[in-house]
């Protein structure tokens, strides 16, 4: 059986690893408005460049 000790030095050499996604169903990507690719471009830039963070969006088909 591990001890507190030991996982808190196995958790030391682990390097988180994140991603954002933004589920929005109601988003059509047929009839997305340019200030929302606005949006979402420079909400994805400022993760990227930042944080080094990738964005990935679902949105609907139609």
């Amino acid at each position: 059986m591990g001890t507190l000790k030991g996982l808190i030095s196995c958790c030391q050499e682990l390097e988180p690893d994140y991603h954002v996604w933004i589920v929005q169903p109601g988003l059509s990507k047929a009839m997305i408005e340019p200030k929302q690719l606005d949006l979402l471009a420079a909400t994805e830039v400022f993760l990227s460049e930042t944080y080094g963070i990738p964005l990935r969006v679902i949105a609907s088909e139609n």
